[in-house]
């Protein structure tokens, strides 16, 4: 083989050019030029021969520009054929050996990918036999990267070494809670390998923030369809959701948890059931969403903060209710429906009866083996101001406003504090002051760092006593 280069331009982009077309030089020792030249060994040989230009001299960084095209139609399939979508794969390639490289470094991968392809491999087949033997992260098929790959390029500019020079995905804005292509053409429908981000700005118009959120979404059935959730709450920490798509390729998620968000991000990867597919074939699908604000109790025992206007609601599920009295050291309980038992119960015990209790208080409702939700249209965006006790003390926050467990410790001397997980069924827990044990003693009990209090949870605080 021989190379004829235009020198009718800048030292940086000759650069760059001489290290591409050596390398599709040093790819034709794989493969006569017929057979690099034919389906997917023509993709692989041009996005390997762009990265490889990064790979030579990695501050000319002239291979931005295929990548941000390449992420300005993320729904198009990875592996389509169109030659400035074939460089701009060169970002997969970085994703690969970036992420995957052992100590023999992301060349090695590279090499290895053509060693395979000169002994008959089909680069889809070498592709997957990568990810399925590697054990450097736990992804295992083509499929599997590709969705990671998808979900990391969301921030791919804190993720890539190179991200400072690509450009940001720029999700579909709806300003309705749904999608359907057959009503609604603002985004191309993706092809396998291809994806699509949405930012849906109508479901914080109401609130300044919200907890609870449902999502339903139907998909063609030629796909395996991956479905991520992304809550971003008002201090900017996202939490990622990824939801189940069943194989019928419909999905219904409720979110059970109290996180409390303001902005909505859902992305939609659609990967195909096998290696053999068209990437031109487009898959269809329609997702709608639904917010608001509420307080979701699961079975069996729940420690939350309610508003007493809906104490009715409450006792119509509950078994019990449970509250502490931290000034005489004991429980007031009510028992909805063995209201002939309670008064001898207390009395049995010591107990006071609970007749009424706010919303700064937190309070254990056992729901038994229903589960039941409450709709709040009530709220506050005011810290409360507890009256705390030495000793322990069981506290409630009814505030939008989430409670920060360092802003609790400038309130009070608070020994530890404590969250009942009903979802996990497990504890949340924070040890003020001793911070750089909590990991540790938290991994060996199985609980949960606590890091905020939420909106209509209840919450134990150990006050110290001096």
């Amino acid at each position: 083989p021989y190379i004829i280069i235009n020198q009718d331009m800048n030292l940086d982009l000759l650069k760059v050019t001489m290290a591409h077309e050596f390398f599709h030089c040093i790819q034709m020792s794989y493969l006569p030029l017929n057979q690099l030249a034919e389906g997917l060994n023509l993709w692989l040989a041009e996005n390997s021969a762009v990265w490889m230009e990064d790979a030579v001299y990695p501050f000319v960084n002239d291979y931005k520009n295929f990548v941000n095209q390449f992420l300005s139609v993320p729904w198009q399939s990875l592996f389509t054929d169109d030659y400035v979508h074939l460089y701009g794969a060169a970002i997969f390639l970085k994703y690969i050996t970036e992420n995957y490289a052992d100590t023999q470094g992301g060349a090695a991968i590279i090499r290895t990918f053509w060693e395979n392809i000169a002994r008959g491999q089909k680069v889809l087949d070498v592709l997957d036999e990568f990810f399925a033997s590697q054990n450097i992260q736990p992804v295992h098929s083509l499929q599997a990267a590709y969705t990671d790959f998808v979900l990391k390029n969301f921030h791919l500019k804190s993720f890539y070494q190179d991200g400072f020079i690509f450009n940001e995905i720029s999700p579909v804005v709806l300003s309705q809670p749904e999608y359907d292509p057959a009503l609604d053409n603002k985004a191309d429908l993706p092809s396998p390998f291809g994806s699509l981000y949405f930012h849906l700005t109508s479901l914080t118009s109401v609130y300044p923030l919200l907890n609870r959120l449902k999502l339903d979404f139907t998909g063609d059935t030629r796909a395996s369809w991956k479905v991520f959730l992304i809550l971003v709450e008002d201090d900017g920490q996202e939490n990622i959701y990824p939801l189940t798509v069943d194989e019928t390729s419909v999905l219904h998620f409720i979110k059970k948890d109290p996180l409390e968000f303001e902005e909505v991000y859902v992305i939609v990867a659609a990967v195909p059931d096998s290696l053999s597919f068209s990437a031109l074939a487009k898959y269809n699908f329609s997702f709608q969403a639904d917010t608001y604000l509420g307080l979701y109790l699961d079975n069996g025992w729940n420690l939350v903060s309610i508003d007493p206007e809906q104490t009715g609601e409450i006792k119509s599920d509950a078994v019990s209710l449970w509250a502490w009295d931290s000034g005489n050291k004991t429980w007031r309980v009510d028992l909805p429906g063995s209201e002939d038992i309670l008064d001898e119960y207390v009395s049995s015990k010591a107990f006071f009866k609970l007749t009424e209790f706010s919303s700064r208080e937190g309070v254990w409702v056992n729901l038994g083996t229903d589960s039941a939700e409450l709709i709040c249209d009530d709220y506050t965006l005011v810290t409360p101001a507890w009256d705390f006790q030495p000793g322990w003390n069981l506290a409630g926050n009814f505030s939008l406003k989430p409670l920060k467990i360092t802003d609790l410790e400038n309130q009070v001397d608070c020994v530890s504090v404590w969250v009942w997980d009903a979802e996990n069924d497990t504890w949340s827990v924070a040890l003020p002051g001793m911070e750089d044990d909590l990991e540790a003693y938290a991994a060996s009990k199985g609980f949960i760092i606590l890091k905020k209090i939420y909106f209509g949870q209840g919450f134990w605080v150990n006050v110290s006593e001096m």
